[in-house]
């Protein structure tokens, strides 16, 4: 994207996420995908085991067949309906996962490997960027580089701790390779559920001048600098998103 952003000189912020040594590796939700979409099926049930619940969470129907990933590579999470019992365990674990604990969730997806051993498939582009492409990015006079947290975690389901050492990391890691200072912030997922009073006090703390919430609405002279709203665009057609703005910003 940074050509066109420069091309037609719009500025923009890249919000990275995981910049301390995982960025090869890939995130959970693509994992997840690996595991659980790209493979034959299996007549066992998943069984997972949460410190949060005494019984285990039992998935019983996922691995009876259906269609791969490839066969319906059109779906995504926020599809309406699931082209098999895969896709239908995948959503159903991505809100276990979204919202745990960081230690529940690598615990989660150590048992999810367990007993779905990984493809080796080649993650292509399903990576986060790496140290050269945010040092290549920051170059660009219209693309600024934000900080995302290092492991991408619902913020307000975690431990004061884990909050600031997230905040905080994430921010120094950065500044370390660009060189920069990196004032900005963007909360992962950044709905409601995802941050609270304390984190946006963290984040202040931190020194960061403004933190970004996945909220839509329009900026006003009393908007708070730690819940900035932005609109979410998705992965939609060029008409799709003319209307979607058209609808945004009242433009008949």
């Amino acid at each position: 994207a940074a050509p066109l952003l420069e091309h037609f000189e719009i500025p923009a912020t890249v919000f990275a996420t995981g910049p301390s040594g995982r960025l090869a590796e890939r995130y959970w939700w693509d994992e997840l995908a690996d595991l659980l979409l790209a493979k034959p099926g299996r007549d066992e049930p998943l069984e997972l085991k949460l410190s949060s619940r005494q019984e285990p969470v039992v998935i019983p129907h996922c691995f009876e067949g259906g269609a791969s990933r490839k066969e319906a590579s059109s779906w995504n999470i926020l599809s309406d309906q699931d082209p098999s019992v895969f896709h239908a365990a995948y959503r159903e674990l991505c809100g276990i996962l979204r919202s745990a604990p960081l230690e529940e969730r690598s615990s989660l997806l150590r048992q999810i490997r367990d007993q779905l051993p990984p493809t080796g498939s080649d993650p292509g582009l399903e990576r986060p960027m790496s140290v050269a492409e945010i040092q290549a990015l920051n170059t660009s006079e219209w693309v600024s580089i934000g900080a995302h947290t290092i492991h991408h975690p619902s913020l307000a389901n975690q431990d004061r701790k884990t909050q600031e050492d997230e905040i905080r990391q994430s921010r120094k890691i950065l500044e370390s390779i660009i060189g920069e200072a990196v004032l900005d912030f963007a909360y992962p997922y950044g709905e409601p559920q995802d941050y609270s009073p304390g984190t946006i006090e963290l984040v202040a703390s931190a020194g960061y001048r403004s933190a970004f919430a996945n909220k839509e609405g329009a900026v006003h002279r009393s908007t708070s600098l730690y819940e900035i709203p932005r609109f979410v665009v998705r992965d939609w057609t060029a008409d799709e998103l003319d209307r979607r703005l058209r609808q945004w910003f009242r433009i008949r």
